[in-house]
């Protein structure tokens, strides 16, 4: 398959993902038709990631299809494909890595740089910074959330000269801010720090999941094919393949495009 017959056949699985999940919006209905779906997407991007990899400083990963990845140090950054040509540049990215490590709250986690700034290959600067850490929790654990607090706690006290933390927002399920202990289901951290000498503002949106639940609904709350995982390779929290998330990323994205488009304010 050449680099032209597979973007071809990107653009065609992509819009079949995106029909999929605005008439088919579970899988347990469909469950053939998205196994089928899915390798159809695993043999497209997989045979565009070993065809960008030829030349550039990247390795189709086979044990995540569709991502290029990456060793840098002790961790290994994967890379969805669609966005390998925007993605920052070494230095950038070593200032990127430096933050994320900063802004982490769990030992075992993952966290992805996320949002626009994935696109940093390609622009001078940004306002702001964007992580998306994904925090193994067994939720079977009554106390699961008593522990997600503790964690929270102990970095609100922690002080380091080159990140300053504003604040943490704790989060229910529906987003609203502060709820009793037992209703706590994600945070969002927001620091401020200097990035290529200027001063920015870098938040990290903290999901709590269960690794034995592939379909926690926290998953909800963030999407992989805008995210690039820094981990040990070996667990990514979400399947970048997934034709249903995949689907809804695509038409929140259109949605977005067309809502700006028309009303930039």
């Amino acid at each position: 398959m050449t680099k032209e017959e597979a973007t071809q056949a990107f653009i065609q699985a992509i819009k079949s993902c995106m029909l999929f999940y605005q008439t088919h919006k579970s899988f347990q209905s469909l469950q053939n038709e998205a196994n089928k779906l899915e390798q159809i997407l695993e043999t497209i991007w997989g045979s565009l990631c070993e065809i960008y990899a030829v030349g550039n400083n990247w390795t189709a990963s086979i044990s995540h299809p569709g991502y290029l990845e990456r060793k840098i140090n002790t961790y290994t950054i994967l890379v969805p494909y669609h966005l390998a040509d925007y993605f920052p540049t070494q230095d950038k990215l070593d200032e990127l890595m430096e933050i994320a490590s900063k802004v982490k709250v769990s030992d075992d986690g993952v966290i992805c740089i996320s949002g626009s700034s994935t696109f940093l290959g390609v622009l001078n600067c940004i306002s702001d910074i964007d992580y998306c850490e994904y925090a193994p929790f067994g939720k079977n654990n009554k106390n699961w959330q008593q522990q997600f607090l503790t964690i929270l706690d102990n970095k609100e006290k922690q002080q380091d000269k080159d990140i300053i933390l504003l604040e943490i927002n704790r989060y229910d399920t529906n987003r609203q801010r502060n709820p009793q202990d037992q209703d706590l289901s994600h945070a969002k951290l927001d620091f401020v720090t200097l990035f290529l000498e200027r001063l920015v503002e870098v938040t990290n949106l903290v999901l709590p999941i269960d690794k034995d639940k592939p379909n926690d609904p926290i998953l909800d709350l963030s999407f992989a094919p805008q995210e690039a995982p820094i981990g040990n390779g070996n667990w990514i929290p979400q399947k970048l393949l997934n034709p249903l998330s995949l689907g809804s990323y695509a038409t929140w994205l259109r949605d977005q495009v067309e809502k700006y488009a028309f009303d930039p304010e």
